[in-house]
């Protein structure tokens, strides 16, 4: 697309494998790094977008539970705000991130691919996370609706 611009990440140089050849665990760390996906710039919609599907799943939660006769509860929609944007993030493929422009202090939010069982787990997370609302208020109603059971006194 025209609308999406490219930017490199800093990487570690050869230096890094010299300074670490002695220590499997950062070298280890410095392939990562190289490996990492340049984050690309979107629209300023894509935000908006991933907003509009927080909100959206916690609306269609909240009405759920107030269909079934449950009063409203902000962890619901709490949880279905975080699942669904967690999901969009997995639909679409992209996570927003947070990043310096080098050698200024300039900070533009950018967007970083995801790989496939990152994706999946976006979208997995997201929705077990957007579940959980309506089932721990569920279950604290229930917890409080068992009768308490009274212990005999000690004589």
């Amino acid at each position: 697309m025209d609308d999406e611009k490219q930017w490199r990440l800093e990487r570690p140089g050869a230096a890094a494998e010299e300074m670490f050849k002695d220590d499997p665990f950062m070298l280890e760390g410095v392939k990562k790094l190289r490996a990492e996906p340049d984050p690309v710039q979107k629209p300023w919609w894509w935000m908006a977008l991933l907003l509009l599907a927080g909100f959206g799943l916690a609306g269609a939660m909240t009405a759920g539970m107030l269909a079934f006769g449950w009063r409203f509860h902000p962890l619901v929609a709490l949880a279905g705000v975080t699942g669904g944007c967690f999901a969009f993030m997995g639909i679409v493929g992209h996570r927003p991130g947070t990043f310096q422009i080098s050698g200024t202090e300039e900070r533009l939010t950018l967007w970083k691919p995801t790989r496939g069982w990152q994706r999946a787990a976006f979208v997995a997370g997201g929705l077990a996370f957007a579940a959980a609302g309506p089932l721990l208020v569920i279950l604290d109603a229930s917890q409080k609706a068992a009768p308490a059971h009274r212990a005999k006194p000690h004589r």
